[in-house]
């Protein structure tokens, strides 16, 4: 199949955002006198458990949180993020090179992220990011996250390209899924973060580095680029 639309996701594929997560994770333990976690455990949890691993840690110094109690400590958790949102963070080796390349090679380049728009408009904008970019699907900006392919059919609904014709780009069973879900092809960055084996996924393509994208998509390799 030929590919016309590439749909990318953020975090752990296009920016290693994890120490600046983490920082922020860290940051709301320490201000309850509570052990921190090694920020390569995070690493493995951002997008698929994060969240619950953070209120188990809680719990297990603070006692059990009301529902009322956990949601003030996320909100504690995302106020303390956004404060550092781009100190740590940077964008994979070969990233911008790539969309440039894919930009001009006239695919159709989107980002479907769960992460939202508050955070992930700014660090779009930081990277320059959001100018390849023809959408920018948020986790707020539909009503369901990925796995839920509602975000990938909404950009297929606007680009007028059919989901055969789109091939998801991500790291994670989440981003797996939702391509499933879909109906799109997966291709599946092995450097990203996620807590199963690349083995136990579901993808049609493999890549040990972004710019790997390129000769996939039947273009020369970045170190071949006039």
């Amino acid at each position: 199949m030929s590919y016309k639309s590439l749909v990318f996701d953020l975090d752990g594929t296009l920016i290693d955002s994890y120490p600046d997560i983490a920082g922020a994770a860290n940051e709301l333990l320490a201000s309850h006198g509570l052990p921190v976690i090694d920020p390569l455990v995070f690493r493995r949890r951002i997008g698929n458990g994060m969240y619950l691993m953070l209120r188990e840690a809680l719990e297990a110094g603070l006692g059990p949180l009301s529902e009322t109690d956990y949601e003030r400590e996320r909100e504690a958790f995302r106020a303390l993020y956004m404060k550092r949102l781009t100190v740590e963070t940077r964008v994979f080796p070969g990233v911008s090179a790539t969309l440039d390349r894919l930009a001009g090679a006239g695919f159709t380049l989107s980002i479907c992220t769960n992460k939202a728009r508050v955070a992930a408009l700014p660090l779009a904008e930081h990277f320059d990011l959001q100018l390849p970019m023809d959408h920018i699907i948020c986790g707020d900006s539909v009503a369901v996250m990925k796995p839920d392919p509602m975000g990938l059919h909404y950009i297929a609904e606007q680009t007028g390209i059919a989901p055969e014709a789109t091939l998801m780009i991500g790291d994670s069973v989440t981003d797996c899924n939702a391509a499933r879900n879909a109906g799109c092809a997966m291709a599946l960055m092995t450097y990203g973060y996620r807590r199963h084996e690349v083995e136990e996924l579901d993808f049609d393509h493999r890549c040990e580095q972004f710019p790997d994208l390129l000769p996939l998509l039947g273009l020369d390799p970045l170190e071949k680029a006039a």
